[in-house]
C-alpha cells in the first residue's frame, strides 16, 4: 500500500526551511549593529572565540546573547511575540509590565548579597577619606513602587522599598545623610506624571519634588525659585515601550523648567568629548529617538558645570540617567557641579575632588541602577597610592 503524503505538508515544510535560510542568509550577509536606538542599549557584537572562553563556557553565552541581538528583522519580531502573548492574556515581556492607565512598568530584582555588600564597603571608606565633605545619597524608587497599586495582580516583583531602606541604613552607618524622596514623590504623583509612561526614567516634575527634598536637607537656597514649566515635546516614545513591545505608538510629554527670574549663567563642559554649550539642554536631541537625552545630551563619563552663582560652593555628583533632568536644579546653588557616571568614569575620583574644591557629594542613582551597578565601587574606591602608603 503506497504511502500518501499530504501536499499542503509538503509545501509547508518546505516554506519553513526556506524560511529559516533566508533568515541564515540575511544573518550572514547584515552587518552586525552595535547600538539600537530604538531599545536605546548596545547590541551584542560577535564574540571572539578562545581556547580559555570556549573551555569556560563563556562563548556558548555570549554567542547566544549575539544571536538574540542581531536577529533580523529583531523589532518586528519582538512586536510579533508581544501580539501573540496579549492575546492569550499575558502582560509581561522582557522584564516590563503591560500596568493600568496606560503605564508600562520595568521589574525590580533584588541585588546579590555579596555584590551589594562590596558596594557598601566601598562607600564607607569613600566617606571615611573625605570625612571633611558633605556627603548626601538619594536612592530612588522606580514607578514599581511609587505606583505598585498600577501593576497586574500577584506580579512577582521584589520588594524594592527593604532594599531602599537597606540602602539608607547602609549609607546613614557610613556618614552619608540619606535623603528619603518617597514621601515627596507620592505627594507630587497628585499633581503631576512624575514616571514616563513608556520610559524607566522619572518625569522632570519627579526631579523637582526630589531637588526640593534634598534642598531642604542641604540648605539650598534655589528651592525658592519659581520656574516656568515649558513642553518641548509630546511625542516621546521610551525605551521600556522598545523592549516590551507594549504600546509602540504610545507618545509622552517632555517638560523643561526653566527660572522665572534672574536665571544663572553658565557653561557645561563634556571633558572627555571636549565639548563646552551654554546650555543644559540639547534640543537638537528631540528629533531623535531618545528626546530623554535632551537632558545633559544623555550620558558622560565627566561632565563640569561652571555657573555664575554667588554661592562659591561645588559638589560632587556620583550618577546614573535619573540625575540628568535632576542637575538642571542645582545651577542657581553651586559655582561648580561635577558630573560622574561611574558606568563609563574611569579617572582618579580623589584628584577630581582635591583639584575642583569639593564642598559637597551628592550620591543620585534611581533603586534599579544602583542594585546593578558594578562599577561604582570601582570608581570610588581607594585610591592604589593610598594602599602602598598603608
Amino acid at each position: 500500500m503506497r504511502n500518501k503524503f499530504n501536499p499542503y505538508l509538503q509545501i509547508i515544510g518546505f516554506a519553513l526551511v526556506a524560511i529559516v535560510l533566508v533568515l541564515d542568509l540575511i544573518s550572514i550577509l547584515s552587518v552586525d549593529r552595535g547600538y539600537s536606538a530604538t531599545e536605546n542599549r548596545n547590541l551584542e557584537l560577535r564574540p571572539e572565540l578562545t581556547l580559555n572562553t570556549f573551555m569556560s563556557g563563556r562563548y556558548e553565552e555570549k554567542y547566544e546573547d549575539y544571536t538574540e541581538d542581531q536577529f533580523p528583522f529583531r523589532n518586528l519580531w519582538i512586536r510579533v511575540k508581544t501580539t501573540s502573548d496579549r492575546l492569550v492574556g499575558k502582560n509581561e515581556s522582557n522584564g516590563v509590565y503591560l500596568c493600568k492607565s496606560g503605564y508600562l512598568i520595568q521589574n525590580f530584582n533584588d541585588p546579590k548579597k555579596e555584590n551589594i555588600s562590596e558596594t557598601y564597603a566601598a562607600i564607607a571608606d569613600f566617606s571615611e577619606r573625605h570625612s571633611d565633605l558633605n556627603q548626601y545619597a538619594i536612592i530612588a524608587p522606580t514607578a514599581v513602587t511609587v505606583h505598585s497599586d498600577k501593576l497586574p495582580k500577584n506580579a512577582p516583583v521584589d520588594d524594592q522599598n527593604a532594599f531602599i531602606d537597606e540602602a539608607a541604613t547602609a549609607f546613614t552607618a557610613a556618614n552619608v545623610t540619606f535623603v528619603d524622596i518617597r514621601s515627596h514623590l507620592e505627594k507630587a504623583k497628585e499633581n503631576n506624571q512624575i514616571y514616563y509612561k513608556t520610559d524607566h526614567h522619572w518625569t522632570t516634575h519627579g526631579a523637582y519634588a526630589a531637588y526640593k527634598a534634598f534642598a531642604d536637607e542641604a540648605g539650598l537656597t534655589g528651592k525658592n525659585l519659581k520656574y516656568n514649566k515649558l513642553l518641548v515635546s509630546n511625542s516621546f516614545q521610551g525605551t521600556l515601550s522598545a523592549s516590551s513591545g507594549f504600546r509602540m505608538s504610545a507618545e509622552d510629554k517632555i517638560f523643561i523648567y526653566m527660572p522665572k527670574n534672574n536665571p544663572v549663567d553658565y557653561i557645561v563642559s563634556y571633558e572627555e568629548e571636549n565639548i563646552k554649550t551654554s546650555s543644559a539642554y540639547h534640543t537638537d536631541n528631540l528629533e531623535i529617538r531618545d528626546q530623554y537625552t535632551v537632558f545633559l545630551n544623555g550620558n558622560h563619563s565627566l561632565i563640569e558645570i561652571s555657573t555664575l552663582s554667588e554661592t562659591r560652593k561645588s559638589i560632587l555628583v556620583i550618577k546614573d540617567s535619573y540625575a540628568n533632568c535632576f542637575i538642571p536644579f542645582l545651577i542657581n546653588d553651586y559655582s561648580k557641579i561635577i558630573v560622574v557616571d561611574p558606568r563609563y568614569y574611569a579617572g582618579d575620583i580623589d584628584i577630581v575632588i582635591k583639584t575642583e574644591q569639593i564642598n559637597d557629594v551628592l550620591y543620585l542613582y534611581n533603586a534599579s541602577t544602583f542594585a546593578e551597578d558594578a562599577n561604582l565601587k570601582a570608581v570610588i574606591r581607594t585610591p592604589e597610592s593610598e594602599k602602598t602608603e598603608e
